[in-house]
Formats: structure tokens, C-alpha cells, sequence
């Protein structure tokens, strides 16, 4: 576990822009939107994107009560954005993807405890959560590879980022990326796992040179795959007021440099309008693989 403190269409998206209703975050609102396309030179967009709201919820149905007190409660307790990007020919990735993501979805509403693991003194307990999510992608992609020959090894990527504000939960497998922005300061929040990540830690490539290699294409984590089992990495952050939460497929990092990210980032208008401005420049600077990005600000209330 890290600890960073101080700090479907082909073309889709949705954007909103809601209170973070939540008793710490009662000067923060988040403006969200995530936006794919499938590029310049792939058939298919075999990348996903999720943003989702997780809510306390009681509906009366009948009570004793006075009408006056019998009221529906419900209030947005957190947030999940998420990026994953497959792997597999022809048609195999997208299924990948989509399947880890549809698991998720399935896991935060019938599996996962998180509004108790959010009591004080169980933030360890968000985290081994969150993995235990991802392994359990990790189980469905494998076992429905199993069970169809020709989608046998299909796989895909997975950054999911979890927000109780002002709270940042990560898990990561894979090359897609979480990044946050802070004043005029980028920080990459995940670690690629590739083959090239693997030999710059090891002393036998620099930065520069991986950029090149095509041992950058190559992963050493996937969801699903060969492997049977799969290592999940966390992070844990502190949000602030005025940062900007970026997760994105390689699509976006092949073609866009990290420092014309953080001067998009630093001059949108809104996430809508980061999400098309980076979009764009995957396309501008080649769009050779499908590329998918979420954006989140956490607006500082006037």
C-alpha cells in the first residue's frame, strides 16, 4: 500500500457538475466527464470508461411516523471513476474490458461494505477492498477466456480511482494512468507495468529510451491474461480543493507528452473541455491506439 501525501459510442461522454454532498465537503463541488474515441487507425474501441455515484439511500414505504418525518434520505457518499483499456484480437479486448467493468459495477453494488469501511480507523479496509474488486475482474475475464477458445488470453487494463472526499483510493493494473494536478504541478499517481518500466527500475533503460522501445507495448500485469493470479497496486491520497484528477488509456500518453498535459489541465474551462482538448491531441499527434480519458475538478464553492 502507497501513501501520497500532502497532496459507447465511438466518441462519448457525459458531463456534470453536482455538490460533493457529504459532510467534509461541504466547499467542494466536482465538475466530471469522461470522453473515448477509437482513434485514427484501429477498427474497434476496445477501451471503457465507468464514472459512477455511490448513495445512501432510505425510501419509506410506510411507517407510524408522522408523514412530516417519513422521508426519502439519500445523499451521494462517493465516487468511483474508472478507465480500462483490452487486450486481445479483434473483438477479444473490448470484451475483456467490458466484462471487468460490468464486474465492477456488480461488486460495488452486491459485494462491497463501503460505507462501513469508511468508519473511522478502517481506511485499510477501502483498500483491500478495492483489490479484492479488481481480482475478482481478474477471475471473470479469466474464466470467460476459458470457456471461449478463440478469447482464450484476453485481457485488459484497470485504474479505478475511489473518492470519499477528501479521501483518493487507487488500484491499478496495468499501463492505463491516474495523474493529479495541483497548482501547475503534474504527479503520476500509478506505476506502468510494462517490460520497459520493469528495465528503467532495473538500470538497463533510461526514461528516454523506453519511450521508444517497443518493450513499452508489453505488460507484465494484466487483468485476465495467462497468469492466474494477478498483483493489484494501491495508492492512498489527500485531495484538496482546486485539483484535477486525470485517468487515461495509453492512447492518450503515447501520443502527449506529460508536459502538454499539464498545460491542457491547467487551462481548461471545464472537465468537459480538458477531456476534448486531450482527445484531440491523441488524434493530432498520430491516434494510433484507442484513447479514452476521465477527468474530474474539485471546484472550490464561491
Amino acid at each position: 500500500m502507497h501513501e501520497t501525501s500532502g497532496w459507447s459510442t465511438e466518441r462519448a461522454g457525459e458531463a456534470r457538475l453536482e455538490e460533493m454532498r457529504t459532510a467534509e465537503s461541504s466547499t467542494v463541488r466536482i465538475d466530471v466527464y469522461g470522453l473515448t474515441d477509437a482513434g485514427k487507425v484501429r477498427q474497434f474501441n476496445q477501451d471503457q470508461f465507468l464514472i459512477a455515484d455511490l448513495t445512501k439511500k432510505l425510501d419509506v414505504r410506510q411507517t407510524s411516523l408522522r408523514e412530516e418525518t417519513a422521508e426519502r434520505f439519500s445523499n451521494i457518499h462517493s465516487r468511483v471513476l474508472l478507465v480500462a483499456d483490452g487486450m486481445g484480437g479483434h473483438a477479444a479486448g473490448g470484451e475483456a474490458s467490458t466484462l471487468a467493468v460490468e464486474t465492477i459495477r456488480s461488486y460495488l453494488v452486491y459485494t462491497m461494505p463501503w460505507i462501513l469501511s469508511q468508519r473511522p480507523g478502517r481506511k485499510g479496509a477501502t483498500d483491500e477492498e478495492l483489490k479484492r474488486a479488481l481480482e475478482k475482474c481478474h477471475a471473470d475475464v479469466l474464466a470467460a477466456g476459458k470457456d471461449r477458445p478463440e478469447r482464450e488470453g484476453m485481457g485488459t487494463t484497470m485504474t479505478l480511482a475511489y473518492v470519499v472526499w477528501p479521501s483518493l483510493f487507487l488500484v491499478h493494473v496495468g499501463d492505463s494512468r491516474c495523474y493529479l494536478l495541483r497548482g501547475k504541478r503534474l504527479r503520476r499517481m500509478t506505476r506502468d507495468h510494462t517490460y520497459a518500466q520493469k528495465l528503467i527500475e532495473e538500470g538497463g533503460l533510461t526514461p528516454d529510451q523506453a519511450e521508444d522501445s517497443f518493450l513499452s507495448n508489453v505488460l507484465t500485469r494484466v487483468i485476465g491474461g495467462d497468469s492466474q493470479s494477478v498483483e493489484v497496486d494501491a495508492y492512498r491520497a489527500r485531495l484538496k480543493a482546486g485539483d484535477t484528477l486525470l485517468l487515461s488509456s495509453d492512447g492518450l500518453t503515447k501520443h502527449v507528452t506529460e508536459e502538454a498535459i499539464s498545460d491542457v489541465l491547467s487551462g481548461i474551462e471545464s472537465a468537459e473541455d480538458g477531456c476534448q482538448k486531450l482527445v484531440q491531441a491523441a488524434l493530432d499527434g498520430g491516434g494510433t491506439d484507442n484513447v479514452t480519458v476521465v477527468l474530474a475538478r474539485f471546484v472550490e464553492k464561491d
